[in-house]
């Protein structure tokens, strides 16, 4: 992305990050303009396009993402609802999608580890 189109998306985001408390969902971060951002819907509208529905060719003739032109886009959609959405780290947002296309099973069993990891992690203590 041109250093002016990421100066534009960087822009589109300032308009509505006050609506997030200006944090990742997740961690509870600050927004800035450093780190990857995405803001995840938490409902679809049956009409609204998606990302995959804005694509470009990039100047190595490969086609791929649009991200400017879907948050040209998504912005006034969201500054009319921001309850439908979330704004996320990109990592906490890829990491979500992962884990929402694991079966329910496998779902279940991920954040059992998970919990024991972060236990683990913060209790300083030995699993038994």
């Amino acid at each position: 992305m041109k250093k002016a189109e990421k100066e534009e998306l960087n822009g589109l985001f300032k308009k509505v990050i006050h609506l997030f408390k200006k944090r990742c969902f997740i961690c509870r971060e600050p927004y800035n303009t450093d780190e990857a951002w995405t803001i995840h819907h938490r409902d679809y509208v049956e009409g609204e396009k998606i990302y995959s529905d804005f694509r470009i060719i990039n100047s190595k003739g490969k086609e791929g993402p649009d991200k400017l032109n879907y948050y040209r886009y998504l912005i006034p959609i969201v500054l009319k609802n921001p309850k439908r959405f979330y704004l996320l780290h990109h990592k906490h947002h890829w990491m979500a999608e992962s884990w929402a296309r694991l079966k329910r099973n496998n779902f279940e069993r991920m954040v059992k580890v998970a919990r024991e990891i972060n236990k683990r992690r913060y209790s300083n203590k030995t699993p038994k």
